[in-house]
């Protein structure tokens, strides 16, 4: 939703917006196109992958695999990109795993924006190595808070902090009935209650959560 947003904002100041697709789906085509906004598809564009609490072991067959699976695909997605992009003035990718096309994008010097939506992995090996030379490289870096800025350019050298757009009139809270929500989920009124938005997956931070209230809980006992 938050590249909807992005996408319907460019439209205020003179931009036509395509949005490429590197995993489609008929949901995502009308979700866009819905809204007005053209889709393609760029299904041979990889992703190079780095997540901050799911990091790729080295005995990992699933690391390896996607690995290799982003190896083969390398130089035949960005011949595909490359096809693609002297169709437009500007180019925004919107994922900081969107490597293969920033490389492509710094040497053919396309203009283009870089939105970083991803906390930096804790270590630092091949993938955020390669990653971290691409964004100082990139002519425009956007990092949706302070932390994920931090994780990713330690002194803050590279890039602004935008952060992420919310149409408030479809999520207004003021709206929401606390007393019913508590009676449907059976939540007592001595119970404080914290809105966790995201996938329950580790990579989105739900352990780290749940961990880090623990910590509140018994210092505030």
């Amino acid at each position: 939703m938050s590249l909807l947003y992005t996408a319907l904002g460019t439209i205020e100041y003179g931009y036509e917006p395509v949005v490429a697709l590197i995993k489609p789906s008929n949901r995502l085509h009308s979700l866009y196109n819905d809204n007005g906004i053209q889709t393609i598809e760029l299904t041979h564009i990889p992703r190079l992958l780095t997540w901050s609490a799911s990091e790729g072991k080295r005995w990992n067959p699933i690391m390896w695999y996607s690995l290799i699976k982003t190896k083969l695909k390398w130089n035949r997605g960005k011949q595909q990109l490359r096809e693609v992009i002297e169709e437009y003035d500007l180019v925004h990718l919107n994922s900081v795993s969107l490597s293969n096309a920033a490389e492509l994008l710094i040497q053919e010097n396309k203009p283009f924006v870089w939105h970083v939506r991803e906390q930096g992995p804790t270590s630092k090996g091949f993938r955020y190595k390669f990653i971290q030379k691409n964004l100082k490289k990139a002519p425009a870096v956007i990092f949706l808070s302070k932390a994920e800025q931090h994780s990713w350019m330690e002194n803050y050298s590279t890039g602004s902090v935008v952060h992420n757009f919310v149409d408030f009139s479809n999520f207004d809270f003021k709206k929401v009935d606390a007393e019913k929500v508590r009676r449907k989920y059976n939540i007592s009124e001595e119970n404080k209650v914290i809105l966790y938005v995201g996938g329950l997956k580790k990579h989105k931070g739900i352990l780290t959560l749940i961990n880090s209230m623990k910590d509140v809980l018994e210092k505030h006992e």
